[in-house]
This record gives structure tokens, sequence and C-alpha cells, in this order.
């Protein structure tokens, strides 16, 4: 099982419809008051201390440079789409585990690769094509994968 994760994928979804925003401090909200809760936060709003389950407004005041916005549904569903496209060119067997996750079974198409490694950053190449970058992990299975992947640094393979 491979697991493929892009970590803030709120903030990059919206940078992925608003290239304008990379490398931007970019935090995004579940809506458009100062009560709603930051959902996501890019790297360098995090480094201004910027956190998830803060308000708009505690975010606000702790660093008044980062951007707040909201990621429309339409736009999260096509950055959704896009992983799951190339998951799908990979395997048909997927399953979507959570925004900005998705879990195949790559068993079958890792000789055709040349082995796990070759694999695991080819998917993290055609990821990045798309405007994702994705952490990848290789395991026994899904549950594995997932940890390998948020806990690593990504490309790993976990042996069975």
């Amino acid at each position: 099982m491979a697991c493929l994760w892009a970590p803030h994928f709120p903030v990059q979804a919206l940078r992925r419809s608003q290239p304008e925003l990379a490398e931007l401090p970019l935090a995004v909200t579940a809506g458009p008051t100062p009560r709603d809760q930051v959902i996501a936060v890019s790297p360098e709003a995090a480094a201004r201390g910027v956190r998830r389950g803060v308000t708009a407004a505690q975010a606000r005041q702790r660093a008044p440079e980062v951007m707040l916005k909201v990621a429309p549904a339409e736009v999260r569903a096509a950055a959704a789409e896009a992983l799951a496209d190339v998951a799908y060119g990979f395997s048909p067997r997927l399953r979507r585990v959570e925004e900005g996750e998705v879990w195949l079974e790559v068993g079958g198409v890792v000789p055709r690769w040349g082995g796990e490694e070759t694999l695991a950053r080819e998917l993290e190449r055609r990821c990045w094509r798309v405007g994702l970058e994705v952490l990848v992990a290789l395991a026994s299975s899904g549950e594995v994968a997932r940890v390998a992947a948020r806990w690593g640094k990504g490309g790993r393979v976990v042996p069975a």
C-alpha cells in the first residue's frame, strides 16, 4: 500500500488555484468571520506563530502580516481530484481517506518501476506536477503507510 499525504492541504489547494499566494504567509480559515478557526497554516505563517485551532482574530493579533483566506469547497475539491487522478495513474484500487490523503494498492506495479523507492519518488514527482507537494510512504498496510508518511520525510518504504 502507498499513502499520498498532502500536508496543509487547504493551503496547498488555495495556492494551486492562486499561484500568486505561493511563499506568502497564509492561514486558511473555516469561514470569513473573525471568530472562525484557522484550519491550516503555511510553513511561513507557522514560523510567525500562527497555529491551527486559533480564531482568525487571534491569528491576526499574533501576526498581522499573515494573509487569512477561506479555501472555497470547489478549490479544495479540484485539488482532491488532482491527487486522486495521480493515484489512479498508478492503480485503480485506491481509497480517499480524508481530504488531502489517498491510499492506493501498488503491489502489482512495483516491479514496473524498478522498486519501491523509485515508485515513491515518481508518485511525489507526479503530484508536484499537478501543484501538490505530498509525502509518500509504502508499507504492508494503509495504516502503517499513513504513519510513515506523516512522521517521516516522505518517500519512505517500511519493510514488511
